[in-house]
């Protein structure tokens, strides 16, 4: 057995820990047993749920590997293999192999949505529908307007899911669903939470950004918080304050960027909530699914199939359109579901027409979008501000960037358009803002087109060279949350000197301001000239450039392209070849769930 799964570890299949625990296995339920827990423990690390017999077995074979011819027949019969119910390492669930604590999660995320997916009793329909017209004065009968939708739902249903890209007005929406809610009940007690720090501070930034009257404002929860503080997450005990037996002490639970929150997550927060409480997940369904297993909120946007005679009628009185209906089986949770479609910011442009191209999968209407406009590579050189002259009217290009040359020739432009300048800014503040305005973007970590070898090549090029070494001017992101500090896993800093000329590490709070932090200090973090497309995620920035490698890449995706581009505000160049740039678009990420089934 040690040496199949040595050949595994080799191929890359497994790791060293799905190596152990498939040993374990073995010993107490024979070699296929043992083979297949140390496949599906390496499934989880690729995001999937479970393993799939069948597709593994496949994947077996294209490595050279001979699949066990009763490989059925063994888990059926295995001591560590149980059907649902029942404990053990492994669950056999209608042929799909779960590790016990991840059948354990999806089958307790769809037991307590599908009990969410009520009416909340006792709502006056005619007072939701006078404040419902103050807050959405632009609805028009015959018209459906999906944010006053949303709202309705957010009020009279527990469960409440709002999807939408990119400048489809979600946080506006959230913050009137808030309003109305809390007019029809004063007294509801509201929380605000993302899954990382960025993500939580960005929404903080928004709502204060946001247009909101005094009053409203007033009524507003507190600073949006993580996921793990909102639960009383104890790093040294490694528990959660907050639980099925001690739930959160809130009425309405409003959680933003829900596409990053994994099954595991999504499994303790539902746990969490008090028994009469509500939830509201917002979050775009079609942007990359969390690093950990699971693609919870693109699941349930999955089930939305309209809504049922009853329940549509109702609303149509309130909204005054007609709202599209049910055919065939649907989900409970469909009634819960209001998808956003009309695009604020992208409006009629070429990014917004890239970005649905590519969801879409249409390759031809992509390539005609993103030919549309090239940005020259001499175009605003010295300009200082963070965008070429060609940049400002193009706001999409795509440079055929195919081998190192080429690519150090482009990074030569943006640092100096976009990142010298901020070494010539006046205070710590003025540079944040200035380097703030454009990010690189990779799709890998490794190697020249990745963020590694992307940060490298940019300290060259502005005569920088140091590895962990301080000096000014020098971007880190926070990978590691330190709550003592305060400071939080996707958090922005910049090394800049002090009034006394001391080199601290100013890091951006929630609401804009900077606080200066010892380098000594800092929890983990890394240099981020470039990021990864999964770290820039709950951020945005006004210009940003995409790398992909020349070469084949799994993890370069439709979702991934999707979500780079949508992290810009006005500009986007894609460095790509044509290949790479197809091959993107043409592939879907496919992660192995059973939620959506449990959810019909």
């Amino acid at each position: 057995m040690n040496e199949q799964l040595s050949r595994l570890r080799e191929a890359g299949l497994i790791d060293d820990l799905d190596r152990a625990f498939g040993a374990w296995i073995a010993e107490r339920d024979g070699d296929v047993v043992g083979l297949a827990a140390a496949l599906a423990s390496a499934e989880v690390n690729k995001g999937h749920v479970y393993l799939d017999p069948g597709t593994a077995a496949e994947l077996l074979r294209v490595h050279d590997l001979e699949p066990p011819a009763d490989w059925a027949k063994a888990l059926a019969k295995g001591k560590t293999v149980v059907a649902p119910g029942e404990h053990a390492p492994l669950v056999l669930d209608n042929g799909r192999l779960y590790l016990h604590r991840y059948w354990h999660y999806e089958t307790r995320v769809a037991d307590v949505l599908r009990r969410l997916a009520q009416p909340v009793p006792d709502i006056d329909d005619e007072k939701l529908g006078m404040h419902l017209r103050e807050l959405f004065p632009d609805m028009t009968d015959g018209e459906l307007d999906r944010q006053a939708l949303a709202a309705v739902l957010g009020v009279t249903r527990r469960l409440t899911i709002v999807s939408g890209g990119p400048g489809t007005g979600k946080t506006t929406t959230v913050l009137r669903l808030i309003d109305l809610a809390q007019q029809l009940d004063p007294g509801l007690t509201v929380a605000l939470a993302a899954p990382t720090g960025k993500a939580a501070g960005r929404l903080a930034e928004v709502i204060a950004s946001e247009n909101v009257p005094a009053d409203v404002r007033e009524r507003l929860p507190g600073e949006p918080q993580t996921l793990h503080r909102l639960l009383g997450y104890n790093p040294t005990r490694q528990a959660l304050r907050h639980d099925a037996m001690k739930p959160l002490p809130y009425d309405l639970v409003v959680v933003d960027e829900a596409s990053m929150v994994d099954l595991g997550l999504m499994a303790r927060l539902v746990d969490a909530l008090a028994p009469q409480a509500r939830l509201v997940l917002v979050g775009d369904r079609d942007q990359l699914a969390s690093v950990e297993a699971g693609a919870v909120l693109g699941d349930i946007c999955s089930v939305a199939n309209g809504f049922e005679a009853g329940e549509a009628k109702r609303l149509e009185t309130l909204l005054g359109a007609e709202l599209p209906r049910a055919e065939g089986a649907v989900s409970p949770i469909s009634a819960s579901i209001a998808l956003l479609k009309r695009n604020y910011r992208f409006g009629e442009g070429p990014i917004g027409h890239f970005a649905d191209a590519v969801m879409a999968g249409d390759t031809q209407a992509a390539l005609v979008a993103a030919q549309k406009s090239i940005p020259s590579p001499h175009g605003g050189e010295g300009q200082g501000e963070g965008y070429s002259r060609e940049a400002a009217v193009s706001p999409l290009g795509w440079n055929s960037v195919t081998n190192e040359k080429q690519l150090i020739a482009a990074l030569a432009r943006v640092t100096g358009q976009c990142f010298r300048p901020m070494l010539d800014a006046k205070s710590p503040q003025e540079a944040h803002d200035r380097f703030n305005r454009f990010r690189l973007l990779a799709a890998e970590r490794r190697g020249v087109f990745g963020v590694e070898g992307l940060n490298a090549r940019v300290e060259n090029l502005l005569g920088v060279h140091a590895i962990d070494a301080w000096y000014r001017g020098r971007p880190v992101l926070i990978t590691e949350n330190d709550y003592e500090l305060g400071l939080y896993n996707g958090d922005f800093g910049l090394a800049w000197p002090n009034d006394d000329d001391r080199l601290m590490v100013w890091v951006a709070a929630s609401d804009g301001d900077l606080r200066a932090v010892s380098p000594a200090r800092l929890p983990a973090h890394e240099t981020c000239y470039a990021m990864t497309v999964h770290k820039a995620q709950g951020s945005e920035f006004d210009r940003i450039a995409l790398v992909l490698p020349p070469r084949h890449s799994a993890v370069v995706t439709r979702e991934l392209l999707y979500t780079a581009v949508t992290r810009a505000r006005r500009n986007v160049e894609i460095w790509a070849t044509e290949a790479a740039l197809l091959s993107a678009i043409e592939r879907r990420i496919r992660r192995a769930s059973g939620l959506a089934r449990r959810l019909i």
